[in-house]
């Protein structure tokens, strides 16, 4: 304890004299002193200063080695005694190399200076940047990151550093970045992509074999596109073939970045910078944001429609909502981050496919292969091309364009192992992550398979060139889509060879804070290729044998027998039948639920009877192409309801709504959601057992089983269903009832999916809409653990046996919802109550709760129930990322309690800021089973002796695309942790609901207590015995044994 003392006494005292010493220089280097200095002795001056900086240098020198808090690091002598190691090697360009060859020599951490470490593992990538562990405090970014900012009076997305203000003003710029708003945007990149292809050949030519520099001309076209994108117009740099100023001014700034960096370390250099380099800390910095300024003015002040990054920030800045400046700072990010970055990529792309002659075949293979025309390139196709996938991964891992590291500022806390101090400035080296032979085979070599390689033992997660957690790039999916285009426009055009192949890119290039690209020579050859109409023919040729061949096929052959069987659709379909790029064809394409399923098929036929659905079942059979059936797209589970590459069957033209004579029966068609249904019945006085939310789609549902508000005394929604017209993997068009000939076939389409038909025909009972009770309750949980105690004291009754379950007359949707980030846990509860009674006892528990609402909408008995949903119909957005994961269990009370707690345990650290997860508890009475069981009984099977049980169903929602593994993780773990606690105490249920389930879930395992699966797939057999819809059509959940 008193060697302790003493030493925390030395290192104060140290640490105090060498601040004092600071302050004086500090002083001396005020303008009003400096003018006196100049007035004196310059001797005198001059030895007054030197003495106080050696003794300062002394003092800190001591300091760093033996009492600062990083002192027991190691690293090299003036890395860890001062600033001079950093200084040098970063103002060289080079610290990447100079930062790896320290980590091969001292391990995974070292001092870069006093106050910095450099991790070089791929455990530090999530301690550093990912979502702290619960309680944990974020890693928040440094003071490098003002600097980045710096020109502006409030921070970017890129450089704000408090995370709750830079979660606001991420969110004001996320719905930009949708795919479906890049979709909307894509008009954008490729014509700026197709100006700058076109130029290739002509430069090529007329350079008179010098070629072309690449690293300019894929900067320019950047620039270009990013000035499109943030400003609403083009810089011309493709156009007037030259470099426009403000991206010179650029590569100046992050040059500076660098200079200021350095300076601003030590507070007496940071002044005197300020003084003797007024040039380069201001003028540039000044001038960068005079043109962002001038550019978001000229924005502000246009009239357009056009959708691009800055669409809804104009909006909010013209309602006050978001000032212009904040506006300015986002839009000069976006030009430098953006622009350079994909820059970068690209250029390391073409520099090392020229350098390795066997992957640049490969892929200018694949692309050649895909497309039959330079007009059919998409990003949307790109984007599904593996080689070129990995191409783009592979160069991102040897070349990543942020190889110096992401700086953050320790809050005292561990990081792969090490205790870090409080304020320690920490990153991770990119570039040694990416080049360690223990994370990648042969680290220096270009290798596109690694990615493509299952079997690999390459840790591919140690290449995180978007960084990752709540500040991971925003921009990463526009990167992709503008990268896939430009490589797949320019080798599908083009041969190019590499004019000056001695060169050695890396070695040549400098990094401040981003890259300074040495010139990359390239001449281009324009190549022949067959016109459309041989390719056609060939097309037309694979298509005969394309059931033969396409099990074993690669994609490459998947992807010919889809355009294949687009061609044949084409030919018999011409005005139903849209290709990419077409209003038409983005409208059906994008009118997915859920932007986790958004999936660009080859084409799109939109059917308008069952005639047209035979049709294209066997001219898709023919081509042997995969394909995907469209109803309403709400199942949020990715590739359900699209393929690629393959055909989308939409439904969306199959929406017929008729009553039989006696209006007892409504034939309903698949491709409407169930507010058309509604719509149509409501005038009759009449109801059907529909979806409760009026934007599900209507085949999904009734094929899945579906949950309705009528279910106690109506079964599952499937079993209203009287007869199905279906069409078979032969082509026949077969109505299927509960007697006849395909009684077999009825009860397989009471749930059992879209195995062994498709339904182009629903004939479901009507009844009387009666008047029903309604009332929407959320209480802010949050407020005291009172309000959740007394919601789950009224659920609990309302589960117990005599309690709310078991009257047939009410329906209830109890949940819970918690979003971590965005400080909000809420319970609540949807109360349907038949009949015109204004406060129903079932939910007397609820509605006596104590406690904060954050909604109460009073509750209101409607005339009609059909009424109820179509109230809803505002409630459905499908502009988020989603996910469903089922879980069942007994309505024990403490199985109730585990899935709440769960679910919050399992969300507190690890949620992205802007997400929110669910937990729902449907009760699925045994009054509900007893009716399904009347109605004629169905796939799912439950017995109506085993009581009720809880459906329970996990929901999230995000935005970020980014964040899709981290949220699917959460999903994966809540059940798997539900399961297992409640197992343990006898009270789980194997019951999976198909349309609740997530990816990898298997609902037909326990249907029937597991009788059922073996009579389904005796039926796949019967109704498919070729394998057609088992192999070629998706499904979403597969039958297996």
């Amino acid at each position: 304890m008193e060697g302790s003392s003493m030493t925390h006494q030395i290192q104060s005292t140290v640490a105090s004299i060498a601040k004092g010493w600071e302050a004086q220089i500090q002083k001396l280097l005020r303008k009003e002193n400096m003018d006196r200095l100049k007035a004196l002795d310059f001797e005198m001056a001059h030895g007054e200063l030197l003495a106080s900086v050696l003794g300062i240098c002394v003092l800190r020198v001591v300091y760093n080695l033996y009492f600062h808090p990083l002192a027991g690091f190691p690293g090299p002598f003036w890395a860890r005694a001062s600033l001079l190691w950093r200084f040098w090697h970063t103002m060289g360009g080079r610290s990447h190399r100079s930062i790896q060859q320290m980590h091969q020599r001292y391990g995974p951490v070292f001092r870069v200076s006093p106050n910095e470490l450099s991790f070089g593992s791929v455990n530090s990538w999530k301690a550093i940047y990912g979502f702290p562990s619960p309680g944990a405090e974020h890693l928040i970014k440094g003071e490098f990151y003002d600097i980045y900012g710096s020109g502006f009076k409030t921070g970017c997305i890129g450089s704000e550093r408090d995370p709750a203000v830079h979660a606001r003003k991420k969110r004001n710029l996320t719905a930009d970045f949708s795919p479906k708003a890049l979709a909307a945007q894509e008009s954008i990149v490729q014509g700026c992509l197709d100006r700058f292809v076109d130029k290739l050949g002509p430069l090529t030519r007329k350079g008179g074999g010098k070629g072309i520099n690449m690293a300019d001309w894929l900067e320019m076209v950047a620039f270009d596109i990013l000035g499109e994108m943030a400003f609403g117009e083009g810089f011309g740099c493709v156009e007037k073939e030259d470099h426009h100023a403000w991206l010179d001014l650029i590569l100046g700034h992050l040059f500076e970045i660098t200079v200021v960096d350095n300076l601003r370390r030590v507070q007496f250099l940071a002044a005197l910078g300020r003084w003797l380099l007024p040039w380069l800390t201001v003028r540039v910095r000044k001038k960068h944001s005079m043109f962002s300024r001038a550019k978001v003015k000229q924005r502000l002040e246009a009239k357009t429609a056009r959708q691009d990054f800055l669409t809804n920030l104009v909006s909010k800045v013209h309602s006050g909502a978001v000032p212009e400046e904040e506006m300015t700072a986002h839009a000069s990010t976006l030009i430098i981050a953006g622009g350079e970055t994909t820059a970068t990529c690209m250029v390391a792309a073409v520099y090392y496919l020229l350098k390795s002659p066997p992957a640049l075949e490969k892929l200018a293979s694949e692309i050649r292969t895909r497309y039959t025309s330079y007009s059919e390139i998409d990003a949307n196709s790109a984007l599904q091309l593996p080689y070129l996938q990995a191409v783009i991964n592979e160069a991102l891992r040897i070349h990543p364009p942020g190889s110096q590291g992401f700086p953050r500022v320790s809050p005292g806390c561990e990081i792969d192992g090490f205790w870090v101090p409080k304020g320690a400035e920490v990153y991770t080296s990119a570039w040694t992550v990416t080049h360690d032979p223990k994370n990648f085979h042969e680290p220096m070599e270009f290798k596109p398979e690694r990615w493509l390689d299952q079997k690999t033992t390459d840790v591919k997660e140690a290449s995180q060139p978007f960084s990752l957690g709540y500040r991971a790039c925003i921009g990463r999916n526009f990167a992709y889509l503008e990268m896939a285009s430009c490589l797949s426009k320019i080798l599908f055009k083009y041969d190019m060879e590499l004019v000056n192949h001695d060169l050695n890119w890396e070695a040549a290039s400098r990094c401040y804070v981003m890259w300074w690209k040495a010139p990359v020579m390239v001449s281009f050859k324009e190549r022949l290729h067959e016109p459309g109409i041989m390719m056609l023919s060939r097309l037309f040729s694979l298509s005969l044998l394309g059931s033969l061949v396409h099990a074993s096929c690669p994609a490459s052959n998947r992807t010919a027998a889809a355009i294949a069987a687009c061609n044949a659709l084409a030919a018999s379909f011409p005005t139903q039948l849209y290709l990419p790029n077409t209003t038409d064809f983005i409208d059906q394409a994008a009118a997915i639920w859920s932007q986790t399923c958004l999936i660009t098929p080859n084409c799109v036929l939109e059917a308008g009877s069952a005639s047209d659905v035979a049709t294209a079942v066997k001219l898709i059979n023919a081509a042997g192409s995969e394909f995907a059936v469209r109803s309403g797209g709400h199942m949020p589970v990715p590739g359900a309801q699209s393929v690629q590459p393959g055909v989308m069957i939409s439904m969306s033209g199959l929406n017929q709504n008729t009553l039989n004579t006696d209006k007892s029966v409504a034939s309903i068609g698949p491709g409407q959601t169930w507010i058309d249904v509604y719509s149509r019945i409501i005038q009759y006085g009449l109801a059907v057992n529909g979806g409760r939310y009026p934007s599900v789609g209507v085949g999904g549902l009734l094929v899945g089983g579906g949950i309705g508000f009528f279910s106690s005394t109506r079964g599952w929604r499937c079993d209203s269903v009287v007869a199905y017209e279906v069409v078979l993997a032969n082509g026949h068009v077969v109505t299927a009832t509960a007697e006849g000939d395909y009684a077999d076939l009825f009860w397989a389409l009471r749930g059992g999916h879209n195995h062994f038909g498709i339904v182009t025909r629903f004939d479901v009972l009507t009844f009387p809409a009666g008047p029903a009770f309604a009332r929407t309750i959320a209480w802010n949980a949050s407020a005291g653990a009172g309000v959740s105690d007394a919601f789950f004291d009224a659920l609990d009754a309302y589960m117990a046996p005599g309690g709310g379950v078991d009257d047939p007359d009410v329906a209830i949707i109890p949940t819970v919802a918690f979003a971590p980030g965005l400080d909000l846990y809420e319970v609540i509860t949807a109360q349907i109550a038949f009949g015109t009674d204004p406060a129903p006892a079932a939910f007397e528990n609820f509605t006596k709760i104590d406690g904060p609402t954050t909604l109460d909408d009073g509750g209101k008995v409607f005339d009609s129930w059909t009424w109820l949903p179509l109230a809803l119909n505002g409630t459905s957005s499908r502009d988020t990322r989603d996910f469903f994961w089922a879980v069942s269990f007994k309505p024990d009370p403490r199985a109730i309690s585990i899935a709440n707690k769960t679910v919050i345990d399992l969300a507190v650290g690890v949620l992205p800021a802007t997400a929110a997860v669910a937990f729902t508890y449907q009760p699925v009475s045994k009054a509900w089973l007893t009716a399904s069981q009347a109605a004629g009984g169905n796939v799912l099977g439950l017995d109506p002796e085993e009581g009720t049980i809880i459906a329970g169903l996990i929901a999230g929602q995000w935005v970020d695309p980014a964040d899709d593994d981290v949220m699917f993780a959460f999903a994966r773990n809540a059940t798997a942790e539900i399961e297992r606690q409640t197992k343990e105490l006898g009270l789980y249920h194997p019951f999976i609901y198909l349309n609740d389930a997530g990816p990898g879930q298997k609902p037909f395992a326990a249907y029937g207590s597991g009788k059922s699966l073996p009579k389904l797939l005796s039926l796949q057999k019967k109704y498919d015995p070729k394998g057609f819809f088992k192999n070629y059509l998706a499904h979403g959940f597969a039958l297996e044994s």
